[in-house]
């Protein structure tokens, strides 16, 4: 399911039990149907863009609408500023080439630092 808010799509999780006739109803306040989804993001249109933005890796924002599952999943103590830079096929560096990050997706790896 989808909601549109303002001609624009918002990412919503498919949990609607209990809650068919607001859905399905005149629903005249959308946050009764829809719980709150990352209302802490800045900027909604970069959640579930298909690029792993750590502001939005949170619980709240759904690990950025599951872009940043894979990511944590493979780097789980990768703490860097930029997640979708880790594997894009050039070495950062820094914070990026270190065990954790996995030299930087592999990125780095004819760059190993010891």
């Amino acid at each position: 399911y989808s909601l549109t808010v303002d001609g624009e799509e918002v990412p919503t999780t498919n949990d609607f039990a209990g809650r068919a006739e607001l859905v399905i109803g005149n629903c005249t306040d959308a946050s009764e149907a829809f719980p709150p989804y990352c209302v802490s993001a800045s900027d909604p249109k970069r959640v579930g863009d298909g690029k792993c933005d750590s502001e939005y890796n949170t619980e709240e924002c759904g690990y950025d609408s599951g872009d940043c599952i894979s990511f944590n999943v493979r780097f789980p103590d990768c703490d860097v500023t930029r997640p979708e830079r880790v594997g894009d096929g050039y070495c950062h560096g820094g914070m990026y080439n270190t065990v954790e990050c996995g030299y930087d997706g592999g990125d780095c790896s004819d760059f190993v630092q010891a």
